[in-house]
């Protein structure tokens, strides 16, 4: 048996520097809600019982040895895990599995699923609505800001969705969506993020401009690189081509697939 523990007490009660918790919680709450359902695991039991996984937690204070913490892109300083080395890593990217290797806690690979499921297709025939969803901060509204008004001057419009609280919300935008467009080339890069959203949008079908950060490793050859503003707008120019466009299609939807819950849940069996 194994039994899933994703905080949700913790769910819109404060607001911090980071965001609302509603939206920094829905991550883990897809990671671990919704892989429990897809096994028949427990989630947030009253009592522990197997194999116990810990879906990105704040603290290690309730975690004990031979626990798993499920990373995700954390909410805690990694380094402390040194400190507790009978405490089991799950890491979610490539990059993240090789860093957390240096450690002398135990760790697996089980990448994050895509929010797709149900395994909707992007329908729309144009080209012509960019995007972006996130955790918001003020120099996340002004980079996008910026590039709205850049995209505009081609004829993109650009939508963005920062106070999602439910997996709908997810859905919702990106339905909305052609383009997915990451603009973060000059935000903190480290070896905890993940590569989720472009994932998340390829999973329907909708390519991606990003910039290559570590977290992207793992995705060479299945987004459109953008260094910077420059690049993110020839970016999108790329992908107003049919052609191309629909080769970028092609390419990133089987890439997603290996990412739906029917893969990723079936490396929680393993656990031990």
């Amino acid at each position: 048996m194994i039994s899933f523990f994703a905080l949700d007490s913790y769910i819109g009660k404060s607001y911090s520097k980071h965001g609302p918790d509603s939206v920094r919680r829905l991550s883990s709450r897809i990671r671990g809600e919704e892989i429990a359902s897809y096994l028949g695991a427990k989630y947030n039991p009253p009592e522990r019982e197997g194999v116990c996984i810990w879906v990105k937690p704040r603290d290690l204070s309730v975690i004990q040895d031979g626990d798993y913490i499920d990373f995700l892109d954390g909410e805690f300083n990694p380094k402390r895990l040194k400190s507790r080395p009978k405490i089991k890593i799950i890491a979610s990217s490539e990059y993240q599995y090789n860093f957390f290797k240096g450690y002398p806690n135990e760790v697996v690979l089980i990448p994050s699923h895509h929010l797709n499921t149900d395994r909707i297709k992007r329908t729309r025939k144009e080209i012509k609505v960019a995007g972006y969803i996130g955790v918001p901060s003020p120099s996340v509204y002004k980079r996008f800001d910026d590039i709205k008004a850049e995209l505009a001057k081609i004829g993109i419009d650009f939508v963005t969705e920062f106070l999602f609280k439910v997996k709908q919300d997810a859905l919702d935008f990106y339905d909305k969506i052609d383009i997915f467009v990451y603009g973060d080339w000059d935000f903190l890069d480290h070896p905890h993020r993940i590569p989720t959203k472009i994932i998340n949008a390829a999973s329907f079908g909708i390519p991606s401009v990003a910039f290559p950060c570590m977290a992207n490793l793992e995705l060479e050859g299945y987004y459109v690189k953008a260094n910077n503003m420059e690049e993110t707008i020839e970016g999108v120019k790329s992908l107003m081509y049919p052609v191309f466009y629909q080769e970028m299609v092609d390419k990133i939807m089987p890439m997603a697939e290996r990412y739906h819950i029917s893969n990723v849940a079936k490396l929680y069996n393993l656990l031990q």
